[in-house]
C-alpha cells in the first residue's frame, strides 16, 4: 500500500498531501519541532561557532557528520 505512494511521479507536496497516513483514523500527524526551543537553539550556534573556528584553526569537528 505504501509502494504505491512512493511510486507515482510527482513533486513532494504532492506527494505529502496525499500521503496514505494523512488517511489513517489512528494516526496523528505533528510537526517536528524539537529543535525550536531556546536552549536547542543555542546548542546549535554554539556547535556551530565551535566548528568554524575549529577548521578555521585546521582542526575541524565534525568529519564525515561524526564527531571527534
Amino acid at each position: 500500500m505504501l509502494y504505491s505512494v512512493y511510486r507515482e511521479k510527482s513533486d513532494l507536496e504532492t506527494r505529502l498531501r496525499n500521503h496514505v497516513l494523512l488517511r489513517l483514523r489512528n494516526v496523528i500527524i505533528t510537526p517536528h519541532s524539537a529543535f525550536n526551543t531556546q536552549d536547542a537553539v543555542e546548542r546549535i550556534l554554539e556547535t556551530t561557532v565551535d566548528n568554524i573556528l575549529a577548521f578555521a584553526h585546521g582542526e575541524p569537528r565534525s568529519i564525515a557528520g561524526r564527531r571527534k
